[in-house]
């Protein structure tokens, strides 16, 4: 599966380039590893739940994105792809929680959601940091997989000194 989504959303091409560097598996012990070897990371992928859609408890706290940011360059972002119900262990509100997080701790504040389901995907995807325009995601850069979906991202601040409940 990750050799088919490294194709399909061209990262594959990225890395051969040596524009890119995909690590895989523990999220941590890969973290601390970039830290160790004194990188840090443009961008960080963190699927949020388990293969019943159930949120890892540690990615509702804010200690844990806060661990997770300090592997972020400046700048970077994060990626959290989240199941907000229609699994069979899946909770909107855990959902929420490591949202709201993510976008606190790794985004000033700041972050976009992606609606899927209202494209018949049923995951919801948050980008931590300042919202990007269309401009920015139509020069071409994006394959083309992912460029059909740049018009339905959402702008989202948080309240000045909010951590949870205000999403």
């Amino acid at each position: 599966a990750r050799e088919g989504g490294r194709k399909w959303f061209g990262m594959d091409e990225l890395e051969q380039s040596g524009r890119l560097t995909a690590r895989c598996g523990d999220a941590f012990e890969e973290l601390g590893r970039a830290r160790e070897g004194g990188g840090l990371c443009a961008g960080i992928i963190v699927d949020v739940f388990d293969e019943d859609s159930r949120v890892l408890p540690q990615l509702t706290k804010f200690e844990t994105w806060e661990e997770i940011a300090r592997s972020l360059a400046p700048g970077g972002r994060i990626i959290a792809n989240l199941s907000t119900g229609r699994g069979k262990s899946a909770n909107m509100q855990a959902a929420v929680a490591a949202a709201e997080a993510a976008i606190v701790t790794c985004g000033g504040g700041h972050g976009s959601l992606w609606r899927g389901g209202a494209h018949g995907i049923w995951n919801e995807v948050v980008l931590t940091g300042p919202h990007p325009t269309i401009q920015c995601w139509a020069d071409g850069h994006l394959p083309m997989q992912l460029s059909k979906y740049t018009d339905a991202w959402v702008p989202i601040t948080a309240p000045p000194g909010a951590r949870q409940g205000w999403m």
